[in-house]
């Protein structure tokens, strides 16, 4: 899994949709749920190591409880992917050659 980073702008952004996304659809709760307020209150930049560190392991959890039943995740390439993946079984690209070969 990748580790924060805080020059990483991209994966700073890629965290902060994902939380959003979770938080909204209320597929977080308790500790990580306060963390994941507090990242989108005022940033991730103001979570320190153990709180980060939760949230790297609720991603983590949360990607491990939804794969692709087709590729086992190997298509999967960002956190967002992983919420389609819970929401249909299938990754996106995993969904867009299954329909293609039905169209066939």
């Amino acid at each position: 899994m990748l580790r924060y980073d805080k020059s990483d702008d991209s994966y700073s952004q890629e965290v902060m949709d994902f939380l959003v996304e979770i938080v909204d659809r209320e597929e977080i709760s308790g500790n990580p749920l306060g963390i994941a307020k507090q990242a989108l209150d005022r940033g991730i930049a103001s979570l320190s190591t153990k709180q980060l560190n939760v949230i790297q392991r609720f991603i983590e959890s949360y990607q491990n409880r939804n794969e692709c039943d087709v590729c086992l995740n190997d298509n999967v390439n960002s956190f967002i992917d992983s919420i389609y993946v819970a929401d249909f079984g299938t990754c996106a690209v995993c969904e867009e050659a299954r329909n293609k070969f039905m169209a066939d």
